[in-house]
């Protein structure tokens, strides 16, 4: 017994010894602390500031995290001071002599974090004055895209002298004081002197503390004195400004035969069409950035010459010439298909190229493979609908065979199909919306139905007067309403321009979202303010 009792005693050794694993050691907790300032010399709010440098002392190791940018010192200093990390002691040298009797800021904003985890000391500031005393007015508010109405974050809110001050002062100069909007669009700018103000903000791109010429801005049309009260919670909307002069030309080319193209900013009212020839055909595609392009197709027997257009843009006449090239590729009669229909959607046919001629003998709907009669509405040469009753939980199918459309270039399209399988109604709901305008209202407002995220625009009216708005079939969601002051009553959202003081239109939103749900009738009443 002895002996199985040693045997099986070596067996279970054998066996834990075998199943043990090498592990790394764990190294103790991870350190989430921010170092904690020991002491600093002159200490903060320190008046009669005589010297060149200030030394903080922390309690650990700290590294900067790209001082030159993360540290904001009001007013500026015409040359960056010199940041010099020793271990536990950050020491600041100045280049320059401060101004007389002024109050200085220092923000450090994310620069200072321990030496292993980098966590940041946050909410550092600190504050002398060359002169008897702290100056302690400040300026607050937020700032917010004026689009979305969204705080931004990290944006440069600056103050400067009204006199001299113009529309390039932002471009030219820094800001006389300064601060950060944090990630609720917040700022704060303390320890200001009493004077009457110019207040601008910018998202400084290239960090170098003025504002380039396509940095989104906000600004407020009047003067403000740091000693106001009203100047406490002030609203400020950052806007892009225009990248042109909107209906700008910026380019025009040819490419392609008896094609020419127009690149045009911002463009409303336009009307192209050439000198020497009264038919054509023009192509409108909306572009990115505001940048819109024309297409203008025309017959010409001329090559390698200079083509003139007569064309009204922005309610302005303009004459624009082209160089026409010798081309011999042609584009190939391409086209696209509504792919995805609602009940409450219209089968749309777009082409790259105009359409001359169409066959409708070679055009086919079928309902479940019954032929059906429907009408091809033409809305111009580069766009057809097609329309029928459409019937809920039914299956169209749409032929477009061989040959059925014709081209500006005499080419035939090739065949294409799509199906369409419709919904049940009580897979959608309906949306009634009580909208009631102000009093004495003198221009309109576009009220758009937007999805949650905002990327699509699934409905947009134009609002003058108390109407109730009735749409049925909407597919169920969450859903944004909008409305914009379209103050011009040109049908869309104009930013804002600091040449001539004009702010960008204003934008609200209805405080709550609209949860529509499937065979769900909802009510809503839109209060315009």
């Amino acid at each position: 017994m002895r002996n199985l009792f040693v045997v099986f005693f070596l067996f279970l050794c054998l066996i834990l010894v075998s199943c043990a694993q090498i592990v790394n050691p764990t190294g103790g907790e991870r350190d989430l602390t921010a170092p904690k300032l020991l002491n600093v010399s002159p200490k903060n709010l320190s008046t009669n500031f005589t010297k060149n440098n200030i030394q903080f002392k922390f309690n650990e190791f700290i590294q900067l995290n790209n001082p030159g940018e993360q540290i904001i010192i009001s007013p500026p200093l015409e040359n960056k001071p010199e940041y010099i990390n020793k271990g536990r002691l950050l020491e600041i040298r100045f280049k320059e002599s401060l101004l007389p009797n002024t109050t200085y800021t220092i923000n450090f904003g994310n620069a200072i974090g321990d030496n292993k985890e980098n966590n940041l000391v946050k909410d550092f500031v600190y504050v002398l004055s060359t002169g008897n005393i702290i100056d302690s007015n400040y300026i607050s508010g937020k700032v917010e895209n004026a689009f979305t109405n969204k705080p931004e974050n990290d944006i440069t809110v600056g103050l400067y002298y009204t006199t001299g001050f113009n529309d390039s002062t932002v471009i030219k100069n820094k800001p006389i004081y300064m601060a950060k909007t944090n990630e609720n669009g917040l700022f704060n700018i303390k320890n200001l002197p009493e004077n009457n103000y110019k207040i601008i903000a910018f998202k400084d791109e290239n960090k170098n503390l003025k504002k380039e010429v396509n940095e989104p801005i906000a600004f407020l049309n009047n003067i403000i004195n740091s000693t106001d009260s009203n100047n406490k919670n002030l609203t400020l909307k950052l806007f892009n400004p225009n990248l042109y002069k909107p209906g700008r030309v910026i380019d025009t080319f040819n490419r392609d035969p008896d094609k020419f193209v127009f690149v045009i900013y911002k463009p409303s009212n336009v009307s192209i069409k050439p000198k020497n020839s009264n038919k054509y055909y023009l192509k409108y595609i909306k572009g990115n950035q505001d940048i819109d392009t024309f297409y203008l197709f025309t017959s010409t027997l001329k090559t390698d010459s200079l083509l003139k257009f007569n064309a009204l843009i922005n309610n302005q006449n303009n004459e624009l010439i082209i160089k026409q090239r010798v081309v011999n590729k042609i584009n190939k009669p391409t086209f696209s298909i509504t792919r995805q229909l609602e009940l409450n959607d219209t089968i749309k046919i777009n082409f790259v190229n105009p359409i001359i001629k169409i066959d409708t003998s070679r055009i086919k709907l079928l309902k479940d493979s019954i032929k059906l009669a429907y009408k091809l509405l033409q809305i111009n040469n580069f766009e057809l609908q097609v329309i029928y009753p459409k019937e809920e939980s039914t299956t169209y199918k749409l032929l477009l065979n061989d040959s059925a459309f014709l081209d500006y270039y005499n080419q035939y399209s090739k065949q294409e199909k799509a199906v369409y399988v419709m919904k049940n109604k009580k897979e959608y709901g309906n949306l009634i919306l009580h909208v009631k305008v102000p009093k004495n209202n003198i221009h309109p407002y576009l009220l758009q139905l937007l999805s949650s995220d905002e990327k699509i625009v699934n409905y947009q009216f134009t609002i003058t007067n108390n109407l109730d708005i009735n749409l049925d079939n909407v597919i169920p969601g969450i859903y944004k309403v909008k409305y914009i002051y379209d103050s011009n009553g040109n049908g869309i959202w104009d930013t804002g321009d600091l040449n001539t003081n004009t702010q960008p239109e204003k934008v609200k939103y209805l405080d709550q979202l609209l949860t529509l749900k499937a065979y769900w009738d909802l009510e809503q009443s839109v209060l315009i303010e």
